[in-house]
């Protein structure tokens, strides 16, 4: 008989959270992008989607962002707490789509997927603004362009869902405390099922 180990679990679980993770911290960099810009490109893209010239633009964008070290202080709690609160909303457990987790060729993970990435850039954004804004709390100055343009990041980074030859984790929610316990969640869930049709078949 063959069981699936919990070494086997702990594997899948640590390298999808290792990756989300990564996905993240690429928007927090010292790279200059603008939302303005962003937005330019993915309308440029949705008025000419064939254009291998506009994207082959966006695929060079999105690569330059995995190249500086991330700054992980301009990751604030609050910045987690909106992708959190993102997730469960349109991803987690009470959603619709909670058993699609990362299934990229449904329909209804995507259109979940496209939701959730609007609300994350919007309220991402708004949040942005007001860090940087607030003078009761003021964003230290080696974090400030980090955060100024991650919302930008954010949405440029969950565009690239479309080319999966580029990252197939695009289509899948940034990291956040919830994604990762729901996705122990999942794993336990099939390692469970697979473990009882191998035992019934051995009987």
């Amino acid at each position: 008989m063959f069981f699936i180990t919990d070494t086997s679990s702990v594997k899948i679980i640590w390298h999808t959270a290792e990756t989300l993770e990564m996905m993240l911290r690429s928007c927090f960099n010292d790279i200059v992008l603008d939302m303005q810009t962003v937005s330019d490109l993915l309308k440029r893209h949705s008025k000419n989607p064939n254009n291998q010239s506009i994207i082959a633009d966006m695929k060079k964008l999105y690569e330059t962002l995995k190249a500086p070290t991330p700054n992980l202080d301009a990751i604030v709690p609050s910045i987690r707490d909106v992708l959190d609160s993102a997730f469960l909303s349109h991803l987690g457990p009470e959603s619709t789509v909670c058993y699609y987790f990362g299934q990229s060729t449904t329909r209804e993970w995507l259109g979940a997927m496209s939701e959730y990435s609007r609300r994350v850039v919007e309220e991402v954004e708004k949040l942005v603004d007001e860090l940087l804004s607030s003078s009761d709390d003021k964003v230290p100055q080696k974090d400030e362009q980090a955060i100024r343009s991650c919302a930008a990041k954010m949405k440029l980074v969950m565009a690239m869902g479309e080319f999966p030859d580029v990252d197939q984790w695009t289509n899948f929610p940034f990291m956040s405390r919830s994604v990762y316990t729901h996705l122990v969640k999942l794993t336990e869930m099939t390692s469970d099922a697979i473990n009882e049709v191998r035992l019934s078949k051995s009987i």
